[in-house]
Formats: structure tokens, C-alpha cells, sequence
């Protein structure tokens, strides 16, 4: 009943506003319905009941409610939102085409994005080494080449990892301005080499997508069917790949095709499909113990983690790790992986409960709303197309982690490339010249 009513409520959206299946709300739908409707319906039809041990379908049925009501607030605050500002946008974005100078030649410009490049690519680089133990090599061959052999630093260092959220939005931004085809090649893929080797497979997903949608934003058009089916085959590949040697990359191992079966291939794509849509039981999980068991943390982990979380531990050994809220191991039970984390509604379930899954997925829907009218010109424009690409893809992160310290400054950090641009260059245009 709850996706009739998700698919009822799209098919009006597209009744009253021309399809478009890169704006905001399809996509969203898409991961959101995935998660929280069909992959239920997917697990009893194959009786998949158990989550580690436990069953925690009889909170399905409220869970299941709480999320169809949090869709219903993101829908009408997307819907109904910025509604007079939507043709202004498209004025302005038409006058800054009139007005647009070419900068792609400007030696400045590139050289500061190949610069930003290096930075962060070597900054990961050293991290990977570091955080692993791991030699250059083996890091950029996936382990094919070198080995891991040093010692893993016990330093506190996670905080230079972020820059490998900056690493995406760079190679777009040489995609934007820059000439060279090989060059962007080759910017390219040590970049995705190193996000697989970190073994993040949401990232590379949302890279991606992310480049999926510059490109066809950027051009103008959409994808046909073959397009679409092409993306999900290649994305399937490294994926695969990280699912099912990530573990043995990570240890030294590196990536063994002796080990590669049909078995495993089948257990692999259950592992990086179903599995990463199952965290919905996480969900249901805190619904059944909240607030009966563990009260709500009204919104501390959001604000006062989200405040702390950049504090490096070298500057403060003492820093706590979770800021008002109890581990799913608590929650649910000690059979729960490590690792595992709470979906988006999990985290405003905990906030303060069913208001606070209303509350959020509103602003959710607002605020995606707002960067579909800002960024999504009906002209294509450089710096904003480029924004709006890489907070598309940021959606799957922030519908299936949900986990607000993290994810706020994964978003800064995934548009500061932008930012540190815009400010260097304040004139630049909002689009090349075709």
C-alpha cells in the first residue's frame, strides 16, 4: 500500500511538470521506494526474514508507515516549493549565457585545478599508505602490483581522507575548462582506482552517477535505455569487484581471480545490491526500542557531532565518538556487524521520533527543491551543472548512511573545489562556450 501510494503521488508530479529523470525527486524516489518499500516485499517473497540473527519484521508495519509519512512531507515541500522562483531562475541563467566569456584557455584556472588535483589525490595517497600499511604500488594496481607490508600508523589521521571527496568534483571541473581528452583520462582513473582500493562502495556508485548526469545535463540530452543499461553494467564491475575482494585487498591479499566463481559472483551482487538496500532493518530495529527502551537523543548526534567531528583526535585524544545516541549493537543486539549504520530515517526516528522523521525528510525535500531550481538551469551552465551532478549522486549516501556528522562534511568537502574556485576566479562564467 505504501508504494502504491509513493508511485501515485510521482505519477502526479509528472502529470503537473515535464519527466525529467535526473531531477532531484525521481532519483531520491527511486533509492527511497528501493529501500524502505521494495526490498521488504523482496524479502518475504524469498523469506529473508532474519537481519544477523534477529527478526525484526514486526516492526515492519509501523516502520513501514513512519517512512511512507516521511516521503509524503518530502514530496510536498519538494512539490510546492520555490514554485514562483522556478522561471526566474531560468531568466537569470539565460542572461549569464549572453553575457558568458571563455575561460577555458586561461592557463590560471587550470593550473589551480590541476593544483587542487595533486593536493588531494597525494594527500589520499599518503592516507591509504599510512592508514594500510601499503606501498604506492599496491594501492593504485588494486594489488595486483607491490605489497602491504609496512605498519598501519596508530596516528589519528581520518581527517585527511576527507579530501578524497574533493577528488570527483576536481576531475569535473578539468572535464568543464579543461582541452585535453587524454588528460582527462588520465585524471580520471587513478582517482576511481584509489576510491575502490579505499573500498567505499557508495562512493564510487555516486561517482558514477555523478559523472552519468554532468555528462547529459552538460549536453544537453538524456539518456536512451541502452545508456542506462550500459551505466548499470559498468558500475556493476567495480563494484563486484570491491565486494568481493575489498576484505582481502584490505589485508594484504590483494585482488585474486583464483578465488572468482560463479558462486561467488551470485553471492557478490546479493552482497552489493540487496544488502546495502537491507539496512531498512536497522530502521525497523530502532523503531522497536525507541523510545520504550533508549529515549530520543533530540537531535545532540546531529548538531553537537556535526560541531566536533572535524576536531582532529591529535588535538583532542579525548574526543568522544558518538555525541547523545547508542550504537546499533546496543539498539538491536551484539550479533549487528561492525560497520553497520543507521538509514537516513533511522537518525531522525532518534532525534525525536515520528516528528522528527517529518521534520527532516521536509527539509530534505525543500532543500533538494532549491538546488533543482538553482543548479538545474533549463540552459546548461559549468560551475552550477557541476554541483548539482555531484549532490544528485550524494543522495545515495545520505538516504542509506544516515549519519549527519559524516555526511555534512562529506558535502562540504564535495563542493569546496567549487567554492575555493569561485573564489579565486569571481568572474568566471557559468558556462563555457559550446
Amino acid at each position: 500500500l505504501c508504494l502504491f501510494g509513493v508511485i501515485l503521488l510521482l505519477i502526479s508530479y509528472a502529470n503537473k511538470n515535464k519527466f525529467d529523470m535526473f531531477e532531484p525527486i525521481y532519483f531520491i524516489s527511486a533509492i527511497y521506494v528501493l529501500m524502505y518499500f521494495i526490498t521488504p516485499i523482496y524479502d518475504i517473497l524469498t523469506e529473508e526474514y532474519l537481519w544477523y540473527g534477529y527478526n525484526l519484521f514486526e516492526y515492519g508495519v509501523t516502520s513501514s508507515l513512519i517512512a511512507f509519512l516521511g516521503y509524503f512531507a518530502f514530496y510536498v515541500f519538494y512539490r510546492f516549493s520555490f514554485e514562483k522562483g522556478k522561471d526566474r531562475s531560468i531568466i537569470f541563467d539565460t542572461l549569464d549565457q549572453q553575457n558568458e566569456r571563455s575561460v577555458a584557455s586561461d592557463t590560471g584556472l587550470i593550473a589551480v585545478i590541476l593544483v587542487m588535483y595533486v593536493v588531494c589525490f597525494v594527500a589520499n595517497l599518503w592516507y591509504l599508505v599510512q592508514y594500510y600499511g601499503a606501498s604506492l604500488l599496491y594501492v593504485l594496481t588494486l594489488g595486483l602490483l607491490g605489497e602491504m607490508s609496512g605498519t598501519p600508523t596508530d596516528a589519528s589521521i581520518g581527517f585527511i581522507s576527507m579530501l578524497s571527496y574533493c577528488l570527483p568534483t576536481t576531475v569535473l571541473l578539468y572535464w568543464e575548462y579543461g582541452k585535453s581528452k587524454l588528460l582527462k583520462i588520465i585524471l580520471f582513473v587513478p582517482m576511481l582506482m584509489m576510491q575502490i582500493t579505499r573500498g567505499f562502495r557508495f562512493f564510487v556508485i555516486q561517482i558514477f552517477v555523478t559523472f552519468f548526469a554532468y555528462y547529459f545535463i552538460r549536453k544537453g540530452k538524456r539518456p536512451k535505455l541502452k545508456a542506462l543499461l550500459g551505466l548499470f553494467v559498468l558500475l556493476m564491475i567495480p563494484v563486484l569487484l570491491m565486494t568481493l575482494f575489498r576484505d582481502t585487498i584490505r589485508a594484504g591479499g590483494g585482488l585474486s581471480i583464483s578465488t572468482f566463481s560463479a558462486s561467488r559472483l551470485k553471492e557478490g551482487f546479493d552482497a552489493a545490491f540487496w544488502d546495502n538496500l537491507r539496512i531498512y532493518q536497522n530502521f525497523y530495529g530502532m523503531v522497536g526500542v525507541i523510545p520504550e527502551e533508549f529515549g530520543f537523543v533530540y537531535g545532540r548526534q546531529m548538531i553537537v557531532g556535526t560541531l566536533v567531528m572535524m576536531i582532529p583526535r591529535a588535538l583532542w585524544p579525548g574526543k568522544i565518538s558518538m555525541y547523545g545516541g547508542e550504537g546499533l549493537v546496543t539498539l538491536i543486539g551484539a550479533n549487528i556487524a561492525a560497520g553497520q549504520a543507521y538509514p537516513n530515517l533511522g537518525e531522525y526516528y532518534y532525534a525525536i521520533g515520528v516528528f522528527g522523521v517529518v521534520l527532516f525528510m521536509s527539509l530534505y525535500g525543500w532543500w533538494m527543491k532549491r538546488e533543482r531550481v538553482k543548479n538545474m538551469p533549463k540552459r546548461s551552465g559549468g560551475l552550477n551543472n557541476i554541483i548539482f551532478a555531484v549532490l544528485l549522486g550524494a543522495n545515495l549516501q545520505l538516504i542509506i548512511r544516515g549519519y549527519t556528522p559524516s555526511n555534512f562534511w562529506y558535502l562540504i568537502f564535495s563542493i569546496l573545489p567549487v567554492i575555493i574556485l569561485k573564489f579565486l576566479f569571481p568572474k568566471i562564467e557559468r558556462g563555457r562556450d559550446k
